[in-house]
């Protein structure tokens, strides 16, 4: 009775017995929600401690992989039936992450009309060639992961049979990224306005010389016309040019940081598709192995380079 006494006067520490028992039914419901989270869901581990104080070494302990605005709020809705009452600065919290699953709702509805919009366009098709492997597209195929580029000519598929290229990956890349496809130039090859060709572009690997346009105007460029991905051929960095830029580049490789770290965040925050640099020679290496065609448009800056395949 002293327990149960202790106990309604909030004092179960002078109850362990108790105590004990209310700390392992909490721990059973928490188990219980861990284990019915769909797979699609994800938390973050750090977000997981700073908030609800539980000490995890790593996100997948807790069942999940990565952090979503919807997780939380369903923890949230457990601390407030089983737990300890929210206090104000975790109420201002759960009020601020239901206004971001909201944002974020509406955000992944627009994408989904994005891709369905872009499944809709037309897009060219290569010109097809058969031999004793089959039949299929001719061109340089792409494979293009964080590690670099895997790449053949006319083969049905250069993880199997390519040659490597290593890249320098942008610093606003996700973490691990695949994008395969035919590499095609855009037009403008430097990517200095919307591309002429997006019908060559859509759902390839574009391909763009570095330039004077900034590198994001060339990602957005090339993202709108419905790339799956940008490679984008470095030029020859000098002080004299190019200034502090260079001075910038040469110090983020030999920290090992992806190019534009310096640059603003919300630059490249409706960046969706990877983006690399490879170096001049290894440009023109792949510049040499396409089948291409070109034509002069000064109002472009002179000569562009296509895809012969694609334009016949």
């Amino acid at each position: 009775m002293k327990c149960l006494h202790n106990m309604l006067n909030q004092n179960v520490l002078k109850c362990p017995f108790l105590f004990f028992i209310m700390n392992i039914n909490t721990l059973i419901v928490l188990v219980i929600f861990f284990n019915n989270i769909p797979s699609s869901f994800s938390i973050s581990e750090q977000r997981f401690k700073d908030v609800h104080g539980i000490a995890t070494t790593n996100a997948i302990e807790v069942g999940v992989e990565e952090w979503t605005h919807d997780v939380s709020l369903k923890i949230f809705e457990i601390r407030e039936k089983y737990g300890t009452p929210l206090s104000k600065m975790e109420r201002n919290e759960k009020n601020m992450l239901k206004r971001r699953a909201i944002n974020a709702y509406y955000k992944k509805e627009k994408e989904k009309e994005r891709i369905e919009e872009e499944r809709q366009k037309p897009r060219k098709k290569a010109k097809r060639f058969c031999d004793h492997l089959g039949c299929r597209a001719k061109g340089l195929k792409i494979s293009l992961s964080e590690n670099g580029i895997i790449f053949c000519k006319d083969c049905p598929d250069p993880r199997k049979e390519g040659s490597y290229i290593p890249t320098w990956n942008s610093h606003y890349n996700k973490e691990k990224f695949i994008a395969n496809g035919a590499l095609v130039y855009m037009v403008p090859n430097d990517g200095s306005s919307e591309v002429v060709n997006a019908e060559d572009v859509l759902r390839r690997i574009a391909f763009v010389k570095r330039g004077v346009v900034s590198l994001v105007e060339k990602a957005k460029h090339a993202q709108k016309a419905g790339a799956r991905a940008v490679i984008i051929i470095d030029g020859n960095c000098t002080r004299a040019v190019d200034g502090l830029r260079c001075e910038n580049e040469v110090e983020a490789k030999a920290n090992g940081d992806g190019f534009a770290k310096k640059d603003p965040e919300w630059h490249w925050s409706d960046i969706r598709i990877p983006v690399v640099m490879i170096s001049k020679g290894n440009g023109a290496r792949l510049h040499n192995m396409m089948d291409l065609d070109q034509m002069h448009m000064p109002e472009y800056g002179g000569i562009q380079f296509y895809d012969m395949h694609l334009n016949e």
